[in-house]
Formats: structure tokens, C-alpha cells, sequence
């Protein structure tokens, strides 16, 4: 897989190849970020088993699809590009616990390949790219077939889960520092993702639907009316809080099957988001 993810290498000799397109970022900053993705997921190498091996030979790396690419206009090129490092950002949000990584080499190597697939955009803003359907398919194999299908089994215990996902104090104590602005996106944030996470199957749980219905109602009317004060500005999300709440629909939610008890984590779990953002909004107020 490692040698697979030379793709920094494939793509500066795609757009290198006799490209007419002006861009600043590309000329100046790609190389430096390739160079580092490469770094950081050199340190994420681990020796390759017999069944990694099993699983590496389903799904071939598409190579004719490099071909096409290194045969498009200088447009479409840096389209294909930022295709890719997004969705390797995608793959490798994934739950991978099972690894000897450590934490911040993931969100470095995820926050190098992030700035690569942004200043590769910010060349190609004002064209309109649309997805190559086969690339995301291979990333969806990459996903379903060696991931999913090779994950180890692991203990399924909420203890265990629940030690595994820390509450992101530290966020919130970064926040509480920040300007009245990014905490309201701060707090954006983390109202949209409950959301997501409570639109997670629950048939497990004796909730009402009705129930679940109005309190998804109750948050996204919170997370659009604290957008709305804010609307003019450009937030950007908080990688950091991304990575805590893919953790805990994997972690726990998906590992413990959707059951009734990794659900009590999560609703305990959601019920400290919420006394936490109250006092946000309090310290605002008071500030006002």
C-alpha cells in the first residue's frame, strides 16, 4: 500500500508535462507539501502480511486512469489531482486504531494532504470539475474491500470503546480563548457533526423516532441560527474535531454495532457538547 501511495510523485510529473497554466501556488508551495506527505507516511510504514497482500492484489491500481489524465488539458489534470488528495484525506479518516501510528502523525500527514488538494483548487476555481466516477470507485474498493474486509477483530466492551475516544477538552479550552467569531464556528461545528452522528441507525435503542426527529430538528436549527451570525465570515473546520467525532461513530457506534450501549456513550457523551456550548454562548453574552 505504501508504494502505492507514491501518487505526489505520479501527479507533479502530470502537471509538469508540458502545462501552459499559470498558477502560483503549484509553481511555489506543491513540491514542498509533496515532499512532506511523503515524510509522514514513510513513518506510517509498517512490514506488510500475507493477507495485506491478499487483499492489495483485488484492487489494482488504476494506472489507465493516470494514462487519461496525463493525456487531458492542464485543467482537467489539477482536477483529477485534487480528486485524489481528497479522497486519501477520506481514507484515511478512517478508523485505524489497530495501527502503531501515532495520532499527530495522521493529522499531519491529513493536514499536508489538505493544503495540497486546497492550493491545487485555488488554481482551478473558476472551472467547474466534476468527479471521475471510476477514480471514486477504485478509492470506495480501497475502502470496502482491504480496510473493511481486513479489519482486526478487536473488543467490543463500552469500556474499552469509550477509553479508546478522549472529550476534546482541549478544543474547548482553545476556543474559550478565541474570538467571539471562531467560537461560534467552533460551536457550528460540533452541532452539525451531533447531528450527523445521531442520523446514525438507532433501531437498537428504545428512542421514539418522534423524538429523535425533534432533538435533530432542535440542533440544526441551533447550529443555522449561530451560522447565521456569522455568515459573512469564512470559517474553516477544525480538523482536530473532525478526527474526534469520526472516531466516535467508528469507534464506537460502528465497532459496538449501533447497539443500545454504544448509544448511551454517545447520548452521555452529546450531553456534555451541549452543557459545554451553553457556556460559550454564556461567556459571550457576558462579554457583550
Amino acid at each position: 500500500m505504501t508504494n502505492r501511495m507514491l501518487f505526489a510523485c505520479l501527479m507533479f510529473s502530470l502537471f509538469t508535462a508540458g502545462s501552459s497554466l499559470s498558477c502560483r501556488w503549484l509553481d511555489h508551495k506543491f513540491t514542498q507539501y509533496s515532499e512532506k506527505s511523503l515524510e509522514l507516511l514513510a513513518t506510517m510504514a509498517t512490514n506488510s502480511s500475507n493477507t495485506a497482500e491478499d487483499g492489495e492484489h483485488e484492487v489494482a491500481f488504476p494506472q489507465d486512469l493516470y494514462t487519461q489524465a496525463s493525456k487531458a488539458s492542464a485543467v482537467e489534470r489539477l482536477g483529477f489531482m485534487v480528486q485524489i488528495l481528497e479522497q486519501v484525506a477520506v481514507l484515511f479518516e478512517e478508523t485505524h486504531n489497530s495501527t502503531s501510528w501515532e495520532e499527530n502523525t495522521v493529522e499531519d500527514f491529513l493536514n499536508v494532504i489538505t493544503q495540497q488538494a486546497d492550493g491545487l483548487s485555488s488554481c482551478i476555481w473558476s472551472h467547474k470539475m466534476k468527479k471521475n466516477k471510476k477514480l471514486h470507485m477504485y478509492f470506495k474498493r480501497l475502502s470496502g474491500h482491504i480496510l473493511q474486509r481486513m479489519a482486526t477483530n478487536s473488543s467490543n466492551t463500552a469500556e474499552d470503546a469509550e477509553h479508546e475516544v478522549a472529550f476534546p477538552q482541549d478544543l474547548y479550552t482553545q476556543a474559550s480563548k478565541a474570538s467571539a467569531v471562531e467560537r461560534l464556528g467552533f460551536m457550528v461545528q460540533i452541532l452539525e457533526q451531533v447531528a450527523v452522528l445521531f442520523e446514525e441507525t438507532h433501531n437498537s435503542t428504545s428512542w421514539e423516532e418522534n423524538t429523535v426527529e425533534d432533538f435533530l430538528n432542535v440542533i440544526t436549527q441551533q447550529a443555522d441560527g449561530l451560522s447565521s451570525c456569522i455568515w459573512s465570515h469564512k470559517m474553516k473546520k477544525n480538523k482536530k474535531l473532525h478526527m474526534y467525532f469520526k472516531r466516535l461513530s467508528g469507534h464506537i457506534l460502528q465497532r459496538m454495532g449501533h447497539s443500545a450501549k454504544s448509544w448511551e456513550l454517545i447520548r452521555k457523551e452529546t450531553k456534555i457538547h451541549l452543557f459545554k456550548i451553553n457556556q460559550l454562548v454564556s461567556s459571550l453574552l457576558t462579554a457583550n
